[in-house]
Protein backbone atom coordinates (compact mmCIF):
# COMPACT_ATOMS: atom_id res chain seq x y z
CA UNK A 1 0.00 0.00 0.00
CA UNK A 2 2.84 2.41 0.91
CA UNK A 3 4.64 1.74 -2.41
CA UNK A 4 1.40 2.43 -4.33
CA UNK A 5 1.05 5.79 -2.58
CA UNK A 6 4.71 6.64 -3.34
CA UNK A 7 4.27 5.73 -7.02
CA UNK A 8 1.08 7.80 -7.21
CA UNK A 9 2.81 10.75 -5.52
CA UNK A 10 5.70 10.64 -8.01
CA UNK A 11 3.28 10.42 -10.95
CA UNK A 12 1.28 13.40 -9.67
CA UNK A 13 4.47 15.41 -9.11
CA UNK A 14 5.65 14.61 -12.64
CA UNK A 15 2.22 15.54 -14.05
CA UNK A 16 2.20 18.83 -12.10
CA UNK A 17 5.73 19.67 -13.27
CA UNK A 18 4.74 18.87 -16.86
CA UNK A 19 1.75 21.22 -16.60
CA UNK A 20 3.91 24.02 -15.19
CA UNK A 21 6.47 23.63 -17.95
CA UNK A 22 3.81 23.58 -20.67
CA UNK A 23 2.38 26.81 -19.23
CA UNK A 24 5.77 28.48 -19.44
CA UNK A 25 6.71 28.27 -15.78
CA UNK A 26 10.29 27.08 -16.08
CA UNK A 27 12.89 27.51 -13.43
CA UNK A 28 15.29 30.19 -14.57
CA UNK A 29 18.73 30.76 -13.18
CA UNK A 30 18.99 34.34 -11.99
CA UNK A 31 21.71 36.29 -10.31
CA UNK A 32 20.42 38.02 -7.24
CA UNK A 33 22.73 40.86 -6.46
CA UNK A 34 22.79 44.12 -4.63
CA UNK A 35 25.10 45.24 -7.42
CA UNK A 36 22.23 45.94 -9.84
CA UNK A 37 22.64 49.48 -11.07
CA UNK A 38 20.03 51.60 -12.82
CA UNK A 39 20.77 53.56 -15.98
CA UNK A 40 19.11 56.94 -16.55
CA UNK A 41 18.80 59.23 -19.54
CA UNK A 42 18.60 63.00 -19.55
CA UNK A 43 15.38 64.65 -20.70
CA UNK A 44 15.30 68.43 -20.98
CA UNK A 45 12.72 70.47 -22.92
CA UNK A 46 15.36 72.85 -24.25
CA UNK A 47 18.96 73.70 -23.58
CA UNK A 48 21.03 71.43 -21.37
CA UNK A 49 21.25 69.91 -17.91
CA UNK A 50 24.30 71.17 -16.04
CA UNK A 51 26.73 68.68 -14.56
CA UNK A 52 28.02 70.36 -11.40
CA UNK A 53 30.80 69.89 -8.88
CA UNK A 54 28.42 70.81 -6.01
CA UNK A 55 24.77 70.26 -5.08
CA UNK A 56 23.69 73.78 -5.96
CA UNK A 57 22.41 75.85 -8.85
CA UNK A 58 25.29 78.22 -9.64
CA UNK A 59 26.86 78.96 -13.01
CA UNK A 60 30.34 78.87 -11.44
CA UNK A 61 30.02 75.18 -10.48
CA UNK A 62 29.18 73.83 -13.94
CA UNK A 63 31.68 71.23 -15.15
CA UNK A 64 29.75 69.89 -18.14
CA UNK A 65 26.60 70.03 -20.24
CA UNK A 66 24.22 67.09 -20.68
CA UNK A 67 21.59 66.98 -23.40
CA UNK A 68 18.41 64.97 -23.98
CA UNK A 69 19.39 61.35 -24.62
CA UNK A 70 22.71 61.47 -22.76
CA UNK A 71 23.16 58.68 -20.21
CA UNK A 72 24.15 58.90 -16.56
CA UNK A 73 24.76 56.34 -13.88
CA UNK A 74 23.64 57.41 -10.39
CA UNK A 75 26.26 56.80 -7.73
CA UNK A 76 24.86 56.20 -4.25
CA UNK A 77 21.40 57.25 -3.11
CA UNK A 78 18.68 57.82 -5.68
CA UNK A 79 15.94 58.98 -3.36
CA UNK A 80 13.19 60.86 -5.15
CA UNK A 81 13.31 63.43 -2.35
CA UNK A 82 16.91 64.36 -3.22
CA UNK A 83 16.98 67.28 -5.67
CA UNK A 84 20.57 66.58 -6.76
CA UNK A 85 22.05 63.16 -7.50
CA UNK A 86 25.74 62.33 -7.80
CA UNK A 87 26.21 60.65 -11.19
CA UNK A 88 28.77 59.44 -13.68
CA UNK A 89 28.18 60.98 -17.12
CA UNK A 90 29.09 58.62 -19.95
CA UNK A 91 29.09 61.46 -22.47
CA UNK A 92 31.30 63.75 -20.39
CA UNK A 93 33.39 60.97 -18.79
CA UNK A 94 33.03 62.80 -15.48
CA UNK A 95 31.50 62.51 -12.04
CA UNK A 96 29.25 65.30 -10.81
CA UNK A 97 25.84 66.41 -9.56
CA UNK A 98 22.68 66.86 -11.64
CA UNK A 99 19.13 67.91 -10.89
CA UNK A 100 17.31 64.56 -10.64
CA UNK A 101 14.06 66.03 -12.01
CA UNK A 102 15.52 65.75 -15.51
CA UNK A 103 16.44 62.06 -15.33
CA UNK A 104 14.38 59.19 -16.75
CA UNK A 105 14.94 55.59 -15.62
CA UNK A 106 15.94 53.42 -18.58
CA UNK A 107 16.40 50.10 -16.81
CA UNK A 108 19.23 48.03 -15.46
CA UNK A 109 22.76 48.73 -16.65
CA UNK A 110 23.79 45.95 -19.02
CA UNK A 111 27.19 44.61 -20.04
CA UNK A 112 28.90 45.74 -16.88
CA UNK A 113 32.63 45.21 -16.70
CA UNK A 114 33.76 44.39 -13.17
CA UNK A 115 37.34 44.14 -11.99
CA UNK A 116 38.70 42.60 -8.80
CA UNK A 117 41.04 44.52 -6.53
CA UNK A 118 44.41 42.86 -5.90
CA UNK A 119 46.83 44.47 -3.44
CA UNK A 120 49.78 42.75 -1.75
CA UNK A 121 49.02 44.42 1.58
CA UNK A 122 46.87 47.20 2.92
CA UNK A 123 44.24 48.71 0.65
CA UNK A 124 43.70 50.43 -2.67
CA UNK A 125 42.54 54.01 -2.16
CA UNK A 126 39.41 55.20 -3.92
CA UNK A 127 40.10 58.86 -4.66
CA UNK A 128 38.11 61.95 -5.62
CA UNK A 129 40.91 63.08 -7.94
CA UNK A 130 43.59 61.52 -10.15
CA UNK A 131 46.44 62.02 -7.74
CA UNK A 132 48.28 60.16 -5.00
CA UNK A 133 47.40 62.28 -1.96
CA UNK A 134 46.02 61.08 1.36
CA UNK A 135 43.67 64.08 1.50
CA UNK A 136 41.73 62.92 -1.59
CA UNK A 137 40.90 59.41 -0.33
CA UNK A 138 37.15 58.71 -0.19
CA UNK A 139 37.23 54.97 0.40
CA UNK A 140 39.32 51.86 0.92
CA UNK A 141 39.21 48.82 -1.37
CA UNK A 142 40.72 45.51 -0.34
CA UNK A 143 41.87 42.40 -2.20
CA UNK A 144 38.79 40.56 -3.45
CA UNK A 145 36.55 43.63 -3.65
CA UNK A 146 34.88 44.12 -7.03
CA UNK A 147 34.47 47.44 -8.80
CA UNK A 148 32.54 48.45 -11.90
CA UNK A 149 34.72 50.05 -14.56
CA UNK A 150 33.27 53.38 -15.71
CA UNK A 151 36.17 54.95 -17.61
CA UNK A 152 39.58 53.57 -18.58
CA UNK A 153 40.79 56.41 -20.79
CA UNK A 154 43.59 57.51 -18.43
CA UNK A 155 46.86 55.55 -18.54
CA UNK A 156 47.19 55.45 -14.72
CA UNK A 157 43.89 56.24 -12.98
CA UNK A 158 40.57 54.67 -13.94
CA UNK A 159 37.13 55.80 -12.78
CA UNK A 160 35.33 52.97 -11.00
CA UNK A 161 32.20 52.44 -8.93
CA UNK A 162 32.31 50.37 -5.75
CA UNK A 163 28.89 48.80 -5.05
CA UNK A 164 30.00 47.91 -1.53
CA UNK A 165 30.97 51.50 -0.70
CA UNK A 166 28.27 53.02 -2.96
CA UNK A 167 30.92 55.46 -4.17
CA UNK A 168 32.72 56.20 -7.40
CA UNK A 169 36.16 57.65 -7.84
CA UNK A 170 39.63 57.14 -9.21
CA UNK A 171 41.90 54.16 -8.55
CA UNK A 172 45.36 53.19 -9.74
CA UNK A 173 44.56 50.73 -12.54
CA UNK A 174 47.63 48.58 -11.78
CA UNK A 175 45.75 47.06 -8.82
CA UNK A 176 42.73 45.87 -10.81
CA UNK A 177 42.60 42.36 -12.25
Amino acid sequence: MKSIRMALTFKLAALFLGILISMGFCPVKTEASAKVIGLYSVKVDSGYLALRNEKAYDSSNEIGKLYTGDYVLPIGSTSSSDEYWYVYSYDQGKLGYVNSSYLVYEGRLKNEEYYDVKVDSGYLALRKEKAYDSSNEIGKLYTGDSVLLLNDSDSSYWIVYSPDLMKAGYVNKDYLK
